[in-house]
């Protein structure tokens, strides 16, 4: 995929981001993104499947943020911030030591 179809993607998901469709936004958002999305964090995380799980978590997150979205930054920018966020979340967690719950 070419940057001149992320950035009829990007046109695509401001407009209905603009409108309050969000939904569709997130369609259109998934359909333009999913496969660069998933290669970034892949390449990020250095693991197939666990990119894929960190990119629904990616989309979720900026469906969760799009009524916030402000237009200050593309679409693209926005998305990629947002799995970048993301990421280096799931590297922080994967690090982070596991401590049991123990009840009283």
């Amino acid at each position: 995929m070419e940057w001149i179809t992320y950035e009829a993607c990007d046109d695509s998901v401001q407009r209905l981001i603009a409108q309050g469709a969000y939904r569709p936004a997130l369609e259109a958002l998934v359909q333009g993104y999913q496969h660069v999305i998933v290669r970034c964090c892949t390449a990020m995380l250095g693991d197939a499947a666990h990119g894929e799980e960190i990119t629904q978590e990616v989309f979720l997150g900026a469906y969760a943020a799009m009524a916030r979205f402000r237009q200050d930054a593309s679409i693209c920018t926005w998305l990629f911030a947002i799995a970048r966020k993301q990421c280096l979340k799931a590297l922080r967690d994967r690090r982070r030591p596991r401590i049991l719950w123990r009840g009283c």
